[in-house]
């Protein structure tokens, strides 16, 4: 991630990049001359919007290898060569390549190593004798690509094509795990089809990953978007957890969101309800949920941190959003409406009938169900951690697992 200086006239003067994984934050000038009082301003501007790091560190809190890189590459205070990325922009094919499609929002941060998952990932695939290359997605070089066989392609934000000898990268729903899938990512990754099975899971590694990783959010009140300071709030029957996924051109929801809010308002009886706009919410959904809040004496459009409006509530509704899977850090029921990848561990409603009914049952429904086993088993066995030592072993088998699908085909 990164912020730009720009003049009037479209010029960059200088460039802060945070780099996840090493956590630091590169300032380059690129040889402009700029006042003291822009530059103080700039680099301010570039903390408040830069913060945090991907793992909830603060930019305040960054490793002693944080550095200034001017152009020429001379760093202080340590002698060593501005990061450059695993990935480079691809310039010449090389046989048997590990090759990263990223579509435009990524393209930029691949390049410049912006994420630990592809500095680590291309570091091995390095050291196994596998070249690595950056391309766009979706431009004609990266679809002659794919029409060779020899090479592992690597998809980050577009969500086709699905074949063998490629894989889906995208940050998972808590920081700091990504997908590394032969299917998809999120609503539809592998995970979907697949059988959590938590007898064959040992419940004190479960216990203690689940301990570490919701203690470490929690506490530190991390979340995939920027959340308000922490408060206590006034109990509620539930919290609904809006997105703005109703205008995909292939629909996944099952129930839309203005029906959810009426049916939970509806159920809740006169209790408090919760409503927690999506941070990327359309202003015309916004304004039709704000006049449906308005006739609904206990809908209460909060914009509070999703940790605690989680802990207030019974029980959390939503489509599939990412707060929906963080709600299990808090071992709270949840009920979902749209296609998931994490459905194993809520009641899934695909039908209004479904929706009041899973709000009447859903705690003793969901009372017996081991969200320690469940994190773990997402999480730790299906998703990757790049802080993790073992991390590029564990990326590296997906890709000879990969390499060896698509060159059978």
């Amino acid at each position: 991630m990164s912020v730009e200086l720009i003049d009037s006239e479209g010029n960059t003067f200088a460039n802060a990049v945070r780099y996840d994984g090493r956590n630091e934050l590169k300032i380059d000038i690129s040889g402009n001359g700029i006042d003291l009082g822009i530059s103080e301003n700039f680099i301010r501007l570039a903390r408040l919007k830069l913060e945090p790091f991907e793992d909830g560190a603060l930019l305040s809190d960054a490793r002693a290898a944080q550095f200034f890189c001017w152009s020429d590459c001379q760093v202080l205070p340590e002698n060593r060569n501005c990061p450059m990325s695993s990935f480079p922009p691809l310039s010449d094919v090389s046989p048997r390549s590990l090759i990263v499609h990223a579509a435009e929002s990524w393209y930029q941060d691949v390049a410049s190593g912006r994420f630990d998952f592809f500095e680590k990932l291309g570091a091995k695939a390095h050291a196994e004798g596998m070249a690595t290359a950056l391309v766009a997605a979706d431009s004609p070089t990266s679809a002659k690509l794919f029409l060779d066989q020899s090479h592992v392609h690597i998809l980050i934000g577009p969500r086709l094509p699905i074949r063998p000898g490629i894989l889906h990268a995208h940050p998972g729903y808590l920081r700091g795990f990504w997908y590394l899938d032969p299917v998809g990512v999120n609503m539809g990754s592998s995970l979907c089809q697949r059988s959590f099975q938590p007898d064959k899971i040992d419940a004190k590694t479960a216990r203690f990953f689940f301990n570490g990783v919701t203690g470490w959010n929690l506490r530190r009140n991390i979340s995939k978007f920027p959340q308000n300071p922490r408060s206590n709030l006034p109990a509620a029957f539930a919290t609904v957890f809006l997105q703005d996924i109703e205008q995909f051109a292939s629909p996944v929801h099952y129930i839309d969101s203005l029906k959810i809010l009426k049916l939970v308002a509806r159920e809740a009886d006169g209790a408090r309800v919760y409503v927690k706009l999506h941070p990327a919410q359309r202003t015309e959904t916004t304004a039709q949920i704000q006049a449906v809040a308005r006739k609904t004496a206990n809908l209460v459009i909060s914009d509070a941190s999703i940790h605690d409006l989680t802990a207030a509530s019974q029980m959390v509704v939503t489509q599939n959003s990412a707060a929906g899977f963080e709600a299990l850090m808090q071992k709270k029921p949840v009920i979902t409406c749209a296609e998931c990848d994490y459905h194993h561990a809520t009641v899934v409603a695909k039908r209004p009938a479904l929706l009041v009914r899973a709000l009447r049952n859903v705690p003793m429904l969901q009372v017996e169900f081991d969200y320690e086993k469940y994190l773990y088993w997402f999480l730790a066995l299906n998703l990757l951690e790049p802080a993790k030592p073992e991390f590029a072993d564990l990326a590296w088998a997906r890709v000879k697992t990969a390499l060896t699908n698509g060159q059978s085909l």
